[in-house]
C-alpha cells in the first residue's frame, strides 16, 4: 500500500502468513518515542567498505516487547543499484569465536547466532519481512535523497531476540553480495544497549590453577588442583612418580596462563626456588615453548607453592613452607630419552616402553619400534609417521624446526630443542630410531642397520603426460594438449571457441612420449594436415619438471617459441570440435545466402561506394540484427571449394596484399588472380568462424582498438576477435544519428516537466572541483552557446573545467532550487566526457540582463563592479561559513559573489579594487549572485575605486576576531556525549552532543534548529549534558574585541522536568573575572522549541568564555541537558 503527499512517499508492506494460518493471539502495541534519547543513532563511517554503502544509519531502541528500527539509505544509490534482499543477524551476548555474520568478520561477539541473510525480499523500495514464523510490517518513506525503512520487530519472534542484550547487525544483499551493512566492522556490533545507559562491566573470571605432570595414577592426564593461601597458590600432598611438571589455568594451555621453565634451564631441586615464565613469554623472547618444571629428587609427596606475581615455584617436603627448609642436594636424576609418536597401540604415550631409547656409544637408539601413518591413528589421507625424540615421561625434548616438512627413512635428519612433530614419509613397519644428542641427528633405518649403511629411501613418484589433457596460456590465450583422449594415438592441440564453452581442432598429429627420467623427457609429434591429408615432418618437444598436475615444455614447431612453457593438468576434460571447411564436397561448411557479420554488438559494414581497398567500417547491432546495407552474400564454389564474398554493392571482397586491407571489385577475374577473391570458412569456434583469404591466410576479424573489421595473420589463434555469421532475416532501418538538445530548449520545458527519452545535451563544464567551490562535489554547471544548467548529481564527481561533456536527460525532470533551474539526482554514468582542456571565456555581460537573471547558469564577466566598503576587510569565506561578499557598481546597482565554506581561496581578503569580476551567474532565493570558477576571476578587481578613497584592508586579528561561534564546523553530529570536539576557531566541548537542524525530528537532528540565518547551511547546537557525574562544558577560544551581549538561541529537545541552568565564567589571563547564571523554570522552556536568550556580560580586552550546566535535577543519568545555537555577541571597549 503506497500513500504520496508532496514530495514525501509512505509505503507500508504487509507480510501475509498465509490464508490458511491459525489465528496469531493479540500482539502487544508498539509504543515508540523517536525523540527519547533512549534512541541509538549510528552513521556509516568513513573508511566504509566502498563496496557496502547502501546503508547510511541506522536509529534504533526497544522496549520489553519490540526492537524499534529505522535503516535510511540513499535513494539516488538505491535507484542505480537497487537492493533484492534485506539480512537480519542477532548473536548473543558471549564475547567468543563465532564466525561472525557473512563470514568475512570473524571473531564477532557472540557465539549463539541467528543469521538471516535472505531474510527480507525487496520489491521494489518495499520489504517483505518475515522472522521465524512472523510477519513484520515495513513503512517506507521517501523524502528527497532520504530513503527510510521503518519496522517494529517483536522481541518473541527468536529466541535471540528475547535475550537482554543481545549484539545485532542489518545488511543488504544484490544476490548473495552485500551492497550495505550497519555496523561495517564486526568490532561496533550494535547491541540492545540505550545512548543513556552504560553496560556493566563483565566480572573478571575467576582462575582456577592446577598443575599436569608425573603423578600417581595421573600421568599428564588431569589437572591436580591448587588453592589460594594467603599469597601462594597452593597442591599440598602432590604424589609425584617424577619430579616433573607444569602449572596452567582453567585446564587450558592458553600462553599467558602456561607455566614452565626457560627453554634449557637446568634441573632445579626441592625446597629451592624455581623461577618460571609464561609460555607467552617464552615464545616471544626466548625462542620456544616454556619447558617442564624438573627437580633433581626422589619421587613421593611434596607441598607445590606457586606466585603467578612473582613467577616462582617451591616444591616443599611435605609439611614445610617456602623457607622453612634448606635446599636439597641430592644426586642428578639420570636422563633417559623415549621415541614418541604414532606408534602401534600407543600413539604419542610419552613413556611408551617400545620408545625407550638405551645408550650405544656415543648414540641412543631405539629398536625395532613399530611405527604406523597419522592416518592409521586418526583418519584421513596423511600417510606420513610423525615423532618426537622426548625425555622419558615429559614433554620436552628435540623436534624439527618446521612443520610437515617430509623426511626419509635412512637419512639424516637435523633436530633442535622443541619444535615441530618430525615427519617421516616412509612406509609403516618396524625402525631403528638413532640419536646423536651432541650432533643433534636422528636417523631413522631399516631394521637391522645402522646410520650410513643403508641409502635413504626416498619415494619416487610416478607421473606421465598421456591419456590426459593439459592447460597452457600462449600470448594470453588458452591452449590445449590432449594426449590420446579426443583420439587414441593422437596429439589433438584445441583453441578456445567463440563463447568459451568448448575447444574446436587446431591442429593434430601422431605422438610417442619418451621418457629420459621420472619427470623429463622427449615428445615426439608428427602433424596431419587434413587439408592436404598428408603428414609433416615430425618435431620434437622436450619437457620437464612433470608432476601429478603441472609440466614445462618447449613447443616450438607448434608456437614458435623456445621457452619453456608451463602446462597444468585439465581435471575435467573438455570435447574438441573438429574443423569444418567443406572439404571438396559440392557443399561447402554453411549454406549460400545473404549473412551478417558479427562480433557482439558490432556489425561488419561495407567499404563506401567509389572507395576500393581499406579497412570496413563497424556498426552497431539494433535488436539482434542490422540492415540492408551491411549485408554480405556468400556463394561456395565447389570447384575450389571456397567461397566468394559480395557486399550490398555488389563488389567481390578479396586480399592483394599483406597490408591488412581488403580490396573490392565489381567483376571476378578470369585469371589466377581469382584465387585472391576466394575464402575459405571454418566452423568449430563456438558460434563463430575462421573466415580467411584463400591466397593468403588472413582472417577477417573485428579489432575493437579500432572499431574496424581487419584482416589478421593468424586471426583464429585469437577467437575473440572472429565473426559470427547470421542469416540476414527482417533487417532493419538505417539508424539515424540523434542530434543533441540545446540546453535553452531544456530549460523551456518548465519546471517539473520531464525530458523526453533519447534527450541529451552537449556543453562545456564550468564549474571546478579544482577550487571547491560549491557546497557538495555532487554539483555540477555546463553550458552550450544557448544557455546554462546546474546539476545536483546523484554521486560525488570529478569532471573537470573545461570538460566537453554529453548528458543523457532520457527521463529526468526539470526543477528548481532555491529559485535556480537545477536537474538533480542524474548518474554519473549519463555523463560522457568527449573532450578536456578546452578554453572556455566567459560572456561580458550588462549589469541590467545580469541581474535580471537572463545568463542563470553560463558564465560571465561583469564589468565596472567593486566589492562594497562594508566588506573590505572581510575574506572570501569568513567564520568557517558559507559567505556572501556585497558588490557594487557605480551606478549603485548591487549583486553578491558567493563561496563555499571549502572554497580553496576562501581564507584570502576580498579584493580592494574595482573592474572585471567573472563566474557562474546564478540565482538563490531571489538574491542575484556570481560564483567563481577560477582563481582568476576576481584577479580583474585591481583599478581604482569610485566613489569613496580605497580603504588598505587591516592585518587580521589575533587571536580570533569573529562575533559568531562556528558550531558549524564541528565534524560531525553526534547524539551521546561520548566524544570531545573542537571547531575550526577552537571551540571545545566535553561531554556535550553536537546537534543539526532538519527537517524532521530524530535524534540528533531537529527542526527547530533551523538553518543559520541568511543561508542554506543547517545550523548546529552544542547540547550540555546535566549528568553530575559527567556535567557538559562547553569552553571558547581566545576571542578578541570585548563582549558586550552575548546571545544564542537555546531549548530542551528532550524531555525535561527542571528547565534550564547553566553557568558562564569570562575568563582572562586564564582567572575568571566574571561569573554569569542563566536560569529559567521548566513551564518557560517547552520541548522542541527555539528560544532566544542573551547576558550582559560587558567585558573589554581578549577573553574566554566557558558554559557549564549546574545540573538542577541533580542526576547522574542524562538529564538538564540544555542546546544553544547561533550564538554571537558585540563587541565593547
Amino acid at each position: 500500500m503506497t500513500v504520496k503527499a508532496g514530495d514525501l512517499t509512505k509505503t507500508v508492506a504487509l507480510t501475509q502468513a498465509g490464508a490458511e494460518a491459525t489465528p496469531e493471539p493479540e500482539l502487544p502495541t508498539p509504543n515508540v518515542d523517536w525523540t527519547s534519547d533512549a534512541v541509538v543513532s549510528y552513521d556509516l563511517p568513513e573508511g566504509a567498505s566502498s563496496k557496502r554503502q547502501l546503508l547510511k544509519n541506522i536509529k534504533y531502541t526497544f522496549d520489553e516487547n519490540y526492537l524499534y528500527v529505522k535503516l535510511q539509505a540513499s535513494a539516488a544509490e538505491f535507484a542505480a543499484a537497487p537492493a533484492e534482499y534485506l539480512g537480519i543477524f542477532v548473536y548473543d551476548v558471549t564475547d567468543g569465536s563465532g564466525d561472525g555474520y557473512y563470514g568475512w568478520w570473524n571473531d564477532a561477539k557472540g557465539n549463539v547466532e541467528f543469521e538471516g541473510e535472505h531474510i527480507g525480499t525487496f520489491n521494489g523500495k518495499d520489504i517483505t519481512l518475515t522472522i521465524g514464523e512472523t510477519p513484520v510490517e515495513v513503512v517506507t518513506e521517501e523524502n528527497g535523497d532520504e530513503l527510510v525503512w521503518t519496522m517494529n520487530i517483536l522481541r518473541s519472534a527468536h529466541e535471540n531476540l528475547a535475550l537482554e542484550n543481545p549484539y545485532f547487525a542489518f545488511l543488504t544483499y544484490i544476490g548473495w553480495e552485500p551492497n550495505g551493512a550497519l555496523p561495517d566492522k564486526y568490532e561496533d556490533m550494535l547491541q540492545f544497549v540505550p545512548a543513556s545507559v552504560e553496560p556493566e562491566p563483565e566480572p573478571e573470571p575467576e582462575i582456577q590453577w592446577g598443575m599436569m605432570g608425573c603423578f600417581v595414577d595421573n600421568l599428564w592426564a588431569t589437572d591436580v588442583p591448587m588453592t589460594k593461601e594467603g599469597e601462594w597458590i597452593v597442591a599440598k600432598g602432590a604424589q609425584f612418580t617424577e619430579l616433573t611438571f607444569k602449572i596452567r589455568a582453567n585446564a587450558s594451555w592458553a600462553d599467558a596462563t602456561n607455566i614452565g621453565r626457560a627453554p634449557g634451564s637446568e634441573r632445579a631441586v626441592v625446597n629451592g626456588k624455581i623461577e618460571v615464565v609464561t609460555a607467552e613469554y617464552a615464545k616471544a623472547n626466548l625462542g620456544g615453548d616454556a619447558a617442564d618444571i624438573k627437580l633433581n629428587g626422589e619421587p613421593g609427596t611434596y607441598d607445590v607453592y606457586f606466585s603467578f606475581e612473582n613467577l616462582e615455584v617451591y616444591v616443599m617436603e611435605q609439611g614445610f613452607k617456602p623457607g622453612e627448609k634448606e635446599p636439597q642436594n641430592p644426586d642428578p636424576v639420570e636422563i633417559t630419552y623415549t621415541v614418541v609418536g604414532t606408534i602401534a597401540d600407543a600413539a604419542w604415550v610419552n613413556n611408551v616402553p617400545a620408545g625407550l631409547m638405551a645408550k650405544e656409544g656415543d648414540l641412543y637408539v631405539a629398536k625395532n619400534v613399530p611405527f604406523v601413518w597419522n592416518s592409521t591413528c586418526y583418519g584421513g589421507d596423511y600417510n606420513v609417521i610423525e615423532f618426537k625424540i622426548l625425555e622419558t615421561g615429559t614433554w620436552d625434548g628435540f623436534a624439527y624446526p618446521e612443520k610437515n616438512v617430509d623426511q626419509y627413512a635412512n637419512a639424516e635428519i637435523t633436530v633442535q630443542v622443541g619444535g615441530e612433530n618430525i615427519a617421516l614419509n616412509a612406509p609403516e613397519g618396524n625402525y631403528d630410531v638413532y640419536f646423536d644428542k651432541a650432533n643433534l641427528k636422528v636417523w631413522v633405518m631399516e631394521a637391522g642397520f645402522k646410520p650410513g649403511e643403508k641409502e635413504p629411501l626416498v619415494p619416487q613418484p610416478e607421473y606421465t603426460l598421456d591419456g590426459k589433457q593439459w592447460m597452457a596460456e600462449v600470448e594470453g590465450m588458452q591452449v590445449l594438449f590432449d594426449f590420446g583422449l579426443a583420439e587414441e594415438g593422437m596429439l589433438s592441440v584445441g583453441m578456445p571457441s567463440m563463447d568459451g564453452t568448448g575447444f574446436g581442432l587446431y591442429m593434430a598429429g601422431l605422438y610417442e612420449i619418451v621418457p629420459a627420467d621420472a619427470t623429463s623427457g622427449v615428445i615426439n609429434f608428427t602433424q596431419y594436415d587434413w587439408e592436404w591429408d598428408e603428414f609433416a615432418d615430425p618435431v620434437e618437444m622436450p619437457y620437464s619438471e612433470l608432476t601429478a598436475t603441472t609440466v614445462k615444455a618447449v613447443s616450438e614447431g607448434v608456437f614458435g617459441t623456445t621457452e619453456p612453457i608451463s602446462f597444468t593438468l585439465v581435471e575435467n576434460p573438455y570435447e574438441i570440435a573438429p574443423p569444418q571447411t567443406g572439404g571438396d564436397g559440392p557443399s561447402g561448411a554453411i549454406e549460400n545466402g545473404e549473412y551478417w557479420f558479427f562480433n557482439g554488438d558490432k556489425v561488419m559494414a561495407p567499404l563506401a561506394e567509389g572507395v576500393t581497398t581499406g579497412t570496413l567500417p563497424a556498426g552497431n547491432v539494433i535488436d539482434g540484427a542490422s540492415t540492408v546495407k551491411n549485408i554480405f552474400t556468400l556463394t561456395y564454389d565447389p570447384d575450389w571449394t571456397y567461397y566468394t564474398i559480395q557486399d550490398s554493392y555488389g563488389r567481390y571482397l578479396g586480399q592483394t596484399d599483406e597490408t591488412g586491407n581488403i580490396t573490392v571489385t565489381d567483376v571476378l577475374p578470369t585469371d589466377d588472380t581469382y584465387a585472391f577473391y576466394l575464402w575459405a570458412v571454418e566452423t568449430g569456434y563456438g558460434e563463430a568462424c575462421s573466415i580467411y583469404n584463400a591466397s593468403y591466410y588472413y582472417d577477417i576479424t573485428y579489432s575493437a582498438a579500432d572499431n574496424k573489421w581487419v584482416l589478421v595473420d593468424g586471426g583464429y589463434e585469437f577467437p575473440e576477435t572472429l565473426p559470427v555469421l547470421v542469416k540476414a532475416e527482417n533487417p532493419v532501418e538505417e539508424p539515424v544519428e540523434p542530434q543533441a538538445a540545446t540546453i535553452a530548449s531544456v530549460l523551456a520545458l518548465g519546471n517539473g516537466a520531464t525530458i523526453p527519452a533519447d534527450t541529451f545535451v552537449e556543453g562545456f563544464v564550468i564549474s571546478n572541483m579544482d577550487l571547491n567551490n560549491l557546497t557538495s562535489k555532487k554539483g555540477m554547471y555546463i553550458q552550450d552557446e544557448t544557455a546554462g544548467l546546474q546539476f545536483y548529481l546523484a554521486a560525488n564527481h570529478t569532471f573537470k573545467f573545461g570538460d566537453k561533456v554529453k548528458v543523457d536527460l532520457s527521463g529526468a525532470k526539470v526543477g528548481e532550487y532555491g529559485g535556480a533551474v537545477q536537474i538533480s539526482g542524474l548518474a554519473l554514468a549519463k555523463i560522457e566526457v568527449l573532450s578536456s582542456g578546452n578554453a572556455v571565456e566567459p560572456k561580458t555581460v550588462a549589469i541590467a540582463d545580469f541581474l535580471a537573471n537572463k545568463y542563470e547558469g553560463q558564465y560571465v564577466a561583469v564589468e565596472n563592479v567593486q566589492v562594497a566598503k562594508s566588506d573590505l576587510s572581510k575574506t572570501w569565506v569568513s567564520g568557517g561559513a558559507h559567505t556572501s561578499i556585497n558588490i557594487e557598481d557605480a551606478d549603485g546597482n548591487k549583486f553578491v559573489v558567493f563561496s563555499s565554506k571549502y572554497a580553496t581561496y576562501g581564507t584570502s581578503t576580498v579584493s580592494q579594487g574595482a573592474g572585471t569580476l567573472k563566474g557562474i551567474a546564478s540565482i538563490n532565493n531571489g538574491k542575484i549572485q556570481l560564483i567563481f570558477a577560477q582563481n582568476s576571476d576576481y584577479a580583474g578587481l585591481t583599478g581604482t575605486r569610485f566613489g569613496e578613497e580605497v580603504v588598505e584592508p587591516e592585518e587580521p586579528e589575533t587571536p580570533v576576531a569573529t562575533n559568531r561561534a562556528d558550531f558549524e564546523t564541528f565534524p560531525e553530529r553526534y547524539g551521546q556525549y561520548t566524544k570531545e570536539f573542537t571547531s575550526a576557531a577552537g571551540w571545545h566541548t566535553v561531554n556535550c552532543a553536537i546537534q543539526e537542524g532538519y527537517t524532521t525530528d530524530i535524534n540528533p537532528q531537529f527542526i527547530c534548529i533551523g538553518k543559520v540565518p541568511g543561508t542554506d547551511t543547517w545550523a548546529k547546537a552544542v547540547c550540555i549534558n546535566g549528568k553530575t557525574t559527567a556535567s557538559g562544558v562547553l569552553e571558547s577560544p581566545e576571542l578578541a574585541g570585548g563582549c558586550g551581549t552575548l546571545s544564542f538561541n537555546y531549548g530542551n529537545l528532550f524531555s525535561e522536568a527542571n528547565g534550564v541552568s547553566f553557568k558562564v565564567e569570562v575568563i582572562q589571563n586564564g582567572s575568571v573575572v566574571k561569573e554569569l547564571t542563566f536560569t529559567k523554570d521548566n513551564a518557560s522552556v517547552p520541548k522542541l522549541t527555539k528560544l532566544e536568550g542573551s547576558l550582559e556580560v560587558n567585558v573589554s580586552g581578549t577573553f574566554k568564555l566557558r558554559f557549564t550546566n549546574l545540573s538542577p535535577t541533580n542526576s547522574t543519568s542524562n538529564k538538564d541537558r540544555v542546546s544553544l545555537w547561533n550564538m554571537t555577541w558585540t563587541s565593547f571597549e
